[in-house]
């Protein structure tokens, strides 16, 4: 579920120039009471803005994952490519065996 602004004090939307709704502006309480269903909201929405009682607005928006989520680090088995060529040789003729 994802809060909305203004659930809990007021709330702007940012527009563009072309008065397209761009992204919801929340107080810096309201981002600060509600940090865990604003971060799903930037996740969902590409970003969020948190407005500061000097008026600085900052942005929120899920870092890029670069990578593949796939890509892990070798473990080191102590072991030689051969080796390993050799275990995998062994496993194909058991199984093809029986």
């Amino acid at each position: 579920m994802i809060w909305k602004p203004g659930a809990f004090g007021p709330a702007n939307e940012s527009k563009s120039d072309r008065g397209k709704v761009m992204a919801t502006v929340y107080t810096y309480s309201e981002a600060r009471q509600n940090l865990a269903s604003l971060l799903d909201q930037a996740t969902q929405e590409g970003e969020v803005r948190v407005r500061r009682k000097d008026g600085q607005i900052f942005v929120i928006r899920p870092e890029t994952r670069t990578g593949s989520p796939l890509d892990v680090e070798g473990v080191d088995l102590g072991m030689t490519a051969a080796e390993i060529v050799q275990f995998i040789h062994e496993g194909r003729r058991e199984y093809q065996t029986d």
